[in-house]
């Protein structure tokens, strides 16, 4: 049974994180990414034709659409988009990761201070032992935590009310894909193969 708890959390967590890939857009410190498989309506820099269509790869120059209808895929230059019209998510790990280090100065700051202070007005060693072993790294975490958890929801929110994403130098710019590494390949083809192996993984999980 625990082998069969095993293999199910790996095969939803595989899942999850390729929901990650596909398209992405930035814009300052924010992050959005249209996965592969969205239904996207492009608007053309140069006529009013609206293109729509299923994302299906990214290259550096250029997006993979498939064609709704026929199912045929065609290709869209990324310097010919004024705008991206579709539904998009973000990474809440780096969302998180990017408040908890500008909280983690706040409350580096905000200890130091403090410590400093207490130092000031009493003029006791032991203060500023205190303030720099205990009082300022508890601070730390807990504006990091406050700040990671803060700036995770509000750009999850801006993100998910987003809608539009207007594509020029003062609004969202298209990144490019980054190269794959070679374990990642390999573990794209291992996942590509999973939902046919599957069976025989919760087979072999019950033979117990």
């Amino acid at each position: 049974m625990k082998k069969l708890l095993i293999v199910i959390l790996f095969f939803s967590t595989s899942n999850a994180r390729s929901n990650k890939e596909g398209l992405k857009l930035k814009i300052g410190n924010r992050v959005a990414i249209i996965p592969y498989g969205n239904e996207l309506v492009i608007h053309h820099n140069h006529d009013e034709q609206l293109i729509q269509g299923e994302l299906f790869n990214v290259s550096n120059n250029k997006i993979f659409l498939n064609n709704i209808e026929t199912n045929n895929r065609f290709i869209v230059l990324k310097d010919s988009i004024k705008a991206i019209k579709t539904k998009a998510t973000t990474s809440n790990l780096k969302n998180f990761k990017t408040g908890f280090a500008i909280g983690s100065v706040i409350g580096f700051g905000v200890g130091a201070a403090t410590t400093l202070y207490s130092y000031l007005e009493y003029k006791e060693l032991i203060g500023i032992v205190y303030g720099a072993m205990i009082f300022t790294p508890i601070t730390m975490t807990l504006c990091g935590l406050t700040g990671g958890s803060f700036n995770m929801i509000k750009v999850n929110e801006e993100i998910k009310n987003t809608t539009i994403f207007l594509i020029n130098d003062n609004n969202w710019k298209i990144l490019p894909p980054k190269p794959k590494k070679n374990w990642e390949r390999r573990s794209k083809k291992f996942l590509n193969k999973l939902p046919y192996t599957l069976p025989l993984l919760i087979y072999w999980s019950t033979m117990i």
